[in-house]
C-alpha cells in the first residue's frame, strides 16, 4: 500500500502546461520548436510525470464523490462536449471505420476525495483534466482521452500538452486499474494503449492557418515515435487524432472529420 498525498503533486509536465497557458502564440510557437529540436526534453518531462503519478494510488476510489459538490462554470467548450454526449453514435468516416462511444466527462486523473477538500482544486478541476473519456468500438476496445480545443485558440498546442499531461497521470498501473473499474466497467484488457483525441469545432468563418498548427501535428508525431522507445513507461499510446466537429450552427450526427492522425 502506498501513501497518497492529501493534494496531488504538480508533475513537471503539468507545470509546463500551466506556464504555457500564459504565453502568447509567438512564445508558444518558440516553445514547440524547442521541443521539436530537442524531443528528449518532452520525453524526460513525460517520464518524470509518469513516475511521479505512479506514487499516487487511489485505485479503490472513484474519480468523483457524490457527497462533494462540484462547482460548474460554463465554458465555451461545454457545448461541444454536450453534443458528443447527445449523439447516438460517434464515428470518423474514412477507409477504415473508426467508431467510439462516450463514457464520461470532466475527469481529472489525480483527483481524489481527500484532495477535493481543497477549494482551489475543486474550482479548477474542470479546467485541468479531460473534457471526456470514451472507448473504441472494436473487438479489443481501446480507451480514449479527449480534449476540446478552445474555439479562440489559434492552434491545438495547449490542448495537446494537456492531453500528454493527463496521459502521464492516468496510464500508471494503479490508475489504469482504477479507470478500468470505475470508468470502463472492466471491459479493458490491461495493460492497454490509449488513443488521444483533440477535437476542434469548425468555425463559422475560415481561419488563417498558422505555423503553430502544423508544428503541433509535427510534435505529436515526434512524441508518438519517441515514447515507444522510452523504457521508463509501458506502451501507452496507440494513436493521436485531431478531429473536427461541425459548427454549432450545423446539425451534428455524431460524425467527426479527421484532420490528422499519428
Amino acid at each position: 500500500m502506498s501513501d497518497t498525498p492529501d493534494i496531488p503533486a504538480v508533475t513537471s509536465l503539468r507545470a509546463r502546461y500551466e506556464r504555457a497557458c500564459s504565453l502568447d502564440i509567438v512564445s508558444q510557437t518558440r516553445e514547440c520548436i524547442e521541443y521539436l529540436q530537442n524531443p528528449e526534453i518532452l520525453l524526460a518531462e513525460f517520464s518524470d510525470s509518469f513516475l511521479m503519478a505512479d506514487a499516487f494510488d487511489t485505485r479503490a476510489q472513484d474519480f468523483r464523490c457524490a457527497e462533494l459538490p462540484i462547482p460548474v462554470r460554463r465554458r465555451k467548450t461545454d457545448q461541444a462536449v454536450r453534443r458528443l454526449v447527445a449523439a447516438t453514435s460517434l464515428s470518423v468516416p474514412g477507409p477504415t471505420a473508426y467508431r467510439f462511444r462516450y463514457v464520461a466527462r470532466d475527469i481529472v486523473p489525480l483527483w481524489s476525495a481527500t484532495a477535493a477538500k481543497s477549494e482551489d482544486i475543486m474550482e479548477s478541476r474542470r479546467f485541468k483534466g479531460l473534457d471526456y473519456v470514451a472507448i473504441t468500438q472494436e473487438p479489443f476496445p481501446v480507451p480514449i482521452l479527449g480534449v476540446i480545443v478552445h474555439p479562440d485558440a489559434p492552434a491545438p498546442y495547449l490542448s495537446f500538452l494537456r492531453l500528454l499531461t493527463c496521459l502521464a497521470e492516468v496510464s500508471t498501473e494503479s490508475q489504469m486499474e482504477r479507470a478500468n473499474r470505475f470508468l470502463f466497467r472492466g471491459v479493458l484488457q490491461c495493460p492497454t494503449a490509449f488513443d488521444l483525441h483533440l477535437v476542434r469545432v469548425r468555425p463559422d468563418e475560415s481561419l488563417e492557418p498558422n505555423a503553430l498548427g502544423q508544428l503541433t501535428r509535427d510534435l505529436a508525431e515526434v512524441f508518438h515515435l519517441h515514447v515507444q522507445e522510452e523504457w521508463h513507461v509501458p506502451n501507452i499510446l496507440r494513436h493521436a487524432l485531431c478531429l473536427e466537429m461541425p459548427s454549432p450552427r450545423k446539425d451534428f450526427d455524431g460524425r467527426l472529420n479527421l484532420l490528422w492522425q499519428v
